[in-house]
């Protein structure tokens, strides 16, 4: 697994493109807030929750990450 950061500057470096985030969303039950944010990449969009906007962050960036797209991660 590596950071948001890393994920970023290896996107970049090799599509010559940042990566986006967008639509960000709160949604408040009882107890908890759940944000959502999704990342955009050359290869898709991906959506990520979290209990904060750092958290929902890294899983979208995991998630696109795990992806069977994702043609810059040795699997």
């Amino acid at each position: 697994m590596i950071d948001i950061q890393t994920f970023s500057e290896t996107h970049q470096r090799y599509f010559g493109l940042n990566i986006v985030f967008g639509k960000t969303k709160n949604k408040v039950s009882c107890h908890e807030t759940v944000v959502t944010v999704e990342v955009k990449t050359f290869f898709g969009t991906f959506i990520g929750e979290g209990s904060n906007k750092k958290a929902a962050k890294a899983n979208a960036t995991e998630k696109a990450l795990s992806s069977t797209i994702c043609p810059f991660l040795n699997r």
